[in-house]
Parts: C-alpha cells; structure tokens; sequence
C-alpha cells in the first residue's frame, strides 16, 4: 500500500515468513495464473522489468506487441549504450524473419503473465503455498514466463509436469522458448554489460 505522511512518502508490504513447499504446486498456480485473459496484449500503463522500463502499449497482434514492445525497446537502449552495432542488428532481422515464419499460424491468447520468472521471484509460505514477488506484470504469451523459468535453472521437472497437466502448452512450445528467452538476455545485456553478449550472438545464430 502506497501513502503519504507529513514526513514523506511510504510504501506499506505485507511480510511473509518463507517456508518450504512442493513445485508442482507452483506450476498449478503459475497455470491458474495463466487462464486469467484480456482482449488485447499488454497492460494498462508501462511498468519495469528489473531496472529497465517495460513498454505495455496495447497490440492485437501479439508478435506485433512482443518484436516491438519488448525486443525492439531492449535494441534502442543497447543502441545508447553502444551494444548494439550493425552485425547484432543484421542478425536480429533474419531472427525476427524466420521467427515470423514459424509460428505465422500460432493461437495467440493474451494471457496475464508474471513476466519476470526466474527462481528468485518466486517462494513458499509457511503453509506451503506458493508466492509470487516482483513481477513484470502484462497480458502475453504465456509461453513467456515458461521461457524465462527455464532460462537460468532454479525450476525442477516437476514444475514444468504439473503445469502442462493443469494447462497443456500448444504443440512446438520448447521449439519457440529461445525466441522469448532473447528478451530476457537483452534485457541482461542492458543491465550487466557486454557479459551477456555471447548469449545474445549465440542465440540470435540459432535461429
């Protein structure tokens, strides 16, 4: 909760006492989460992802709203920061061609997303129940979030099994998690440095 004292500002939090807790409830709650929808792709106002704005401008098109809102905002800021040169630049467009040309007849549904799901955001409480902390709330693919769980690890295999029998992912979904992955290492790349760029290059060649 947000207020204001005569001294300042404050932000009030609710503290939860951490526990331990089973991964496949996780991966119910993640698609409980999931099944929540929306008419279009993105969210009400812009938000962070980390440190970094996240442009939520509303799209109907989802590749529409994910190249541009979310790729192609991590590319301006590398540009400023000179990470971003003309190679990484001819790269990423014969990525965003053949990424177009995959999944032209791919069901798109602007589910509501965590947006920021790597092991660090995510805990239980003392009744074992899963927590949700920091996220990068839009509406998306919710293919996204199971691309950044399974980016640096954290995640066991039980999460991802008791996600797909609560809300099965669409044929081909491993296939497409590096393409969600690239905005998370951009995103890395703009914030810790050029540490990242090998990633980045790796998994532009990929694809």
């Amino acid at each position: 909760m947000l207020g204001e004292t005569e001294e300042g500002a404050y932000l009030l939090m609710e503290w939860i006492e951490p526990g331990n807790g089973d991964q496949r409830e996780l991966g119910t709650a993640l698609a409980k989460l999931h099944q929540v929808t929306a008419p279009q792709f993105g969210f009400r106002k812009d938000n962070y992802l980390g440190i970094l704005p996240q442009i939520n401008t509303y799209e109907e098109n989802w590749w529409t709203f994910f190249f541009k809102n979310r790729l192609e905002s991590q590319i301006t800021l590398a540009e400023k920061s000179n990470r971003w040169g003309g190679r990484r630049q001819e790269k990423y467009l014969l990525f965003k061609k053949h990424v177009l040309q995959i999944t032209d007849q791919q069901k798109n549904v602007p589910s509501l997303l965590h947006g920021d799901l790597w092991s660090g955001n995510v805990f239980f409480d003392q009744q074992g129940r899963p927590v949700f902390i920091d996220p990068a709330v839009s509406y998306g693919n919710r293919e996204q979030d199971i691309a950044m769980s399974q980016l640096f690890g954290g995640f066991r295999p039980e999460f991802l099994t008791a996600y797909q029998d609560s809300f099965p992912l669409e044929d081909g979904w491993s296939e497409r998690l590096p393409v969600y992955q690239l905005y998370y290492l951009l995103a890395h790349l703009n914030m810790f440095g050029e540490s990242y760029g090998s990633q980045v290059d790796q998994l532009l060649e990929k694809n």
